[in-house]
This record gives structure tokens, sequence and C-alpha cells, in this order.
């Protein structure tokens, strides 16, 4: 159930992408002409061109991200959602809004670049300035320390994953509390280190 989505928003990523891609060889072609022909008058608009092709891209790569991110935390974890540092719900959250917050600069400094009046561009900021600091609010609360308990995630992600049940609770035998127990030590042992 939750496949169709991850493939909805992949898809999307890539069309984006592709849109990107499409925007950039045009911004290019236009640059390369101005260039020859010597429209230096164009340079406004080929900046903001040149900011759409990065907003584009940005947001491709958002899409991509979450796609990557729900396809490992709900239907199989993979080694890139690592590299990324996408291994939960809440660093999925933190990575998606850190991008929407440079999102929103490059839509600023692309609608500053094309200054239709200064009234227009100082509500424009008034408002981005808002929803920036709504953000930013949102990822200092967020931003707790992990209360879980040490090696609990391990332990989750290996019954599910390996056994194919979430085991909530009840008696494991003595093997899965000594595999608990070292987990537990390997955790503080990273935490130790850390901290140092």
């Amino acid at each position: 159930m939750v496949l169709l989505p991850v493939v909805a928003i992949v898809l999307a990523a890539f069309s984006l992408f592709l849109q990107g891609a499409s925007l950039a060889l045009s911004t290019l072609f236009q640059t390369w002409r101005a260039v020859v022909t010597g429209g230096g008058g164009q340079a406004g608009r080929l900046t903001a061109d040149g900011l759409e092709v990065v907003g584009t891209m940005l947001m491709a790569a958002m899409f991509y991200l979450i796609g990557v991110g729900i396809y490992s935390l709900f239907i199989r974890p993979l080694n890139l959602s690592s590299a990324l540092e996408v291994e939960s719900l809440p660093e999925l959250e933190h990575k998606v809004v850190s991008a929407t917050l440079v999102l929103l600069g490059v839509t600023f400094l692309k609608q500053f670049v094309r200054w239709q009046g200064p009234l227009e561009t100082l509500l424009f900021a008034a408002a981005l300035a808002l929803t920036t600091g709504t953000l930013v609010l949102f990822q200092r609360v967020h931003q707790g320390h992990d209360l879980r308990p040490p090696g609990a995630v391990l332990r989750a992600r290996r019954e599910l994953f390996e056994h194919g049940s979430e085991g909530a609770g009840g008696s494991h035998g003595p093997e899965h509390a000594r595999d608990a127990a070292s987990e537990d030590g390997a955790v503080a042992k990273v935490r130790s280190g850390a901290n140092r």
C-alpha cells in the first residue's frame, strides 16, 4: 500500500529532474546567444532563469529524498538512506524542512532579481520571512534528544526486517536478552565516544 505513493513521488522527482535539465539547457543556450549577439540587457532575466533551474532541481532532489526515505522507513531499508542520514521519520522531516528553507531562499532571490515593484517585493519578503521563521522554529522544537532506550531502534529493526515481526513485547528468551545487552553496550560505547 505504501509502494504506490513512493512510486508516484519518485516519478515526480524524475519528471522534475527532466524539467530542470531542459530548463538548464534552454538557459545555457540563451546565455551563449546573449554573449554572441552582445545582448547585455538580458542579464537579469538570465539570472532569474538560472535561479529557476536551481529551484526546480532542489524540488526534484527533495521529492527524491522523500521517496527514498519513505521506501526505506516503511518497505525495506536502503544503504542510500543511511548515506543520506534518513533513518527515522524525524530525520526525514528535518531534511525536508531544510531543503524547503533553501528553496524558499532561492524563490525570494528569484523574485528579488526580477524586481517588479518595491511594495510587492517587500510583501513577498515578509510572507517568506514568516514562513521561514515558522519552519526554523519547527526544526528547533523537534530537535530534541532521543528519548528511546539505547539499542531500541536496533532491536526493532532486527525484529522487523530479519524476523518479519514487530515483536512489541513478550518473552524472547536468553539469546534475545544477550543480543539486546550487546547492542546496548555497543550503543553506549558509540555515544560515549561521540561525547569526548
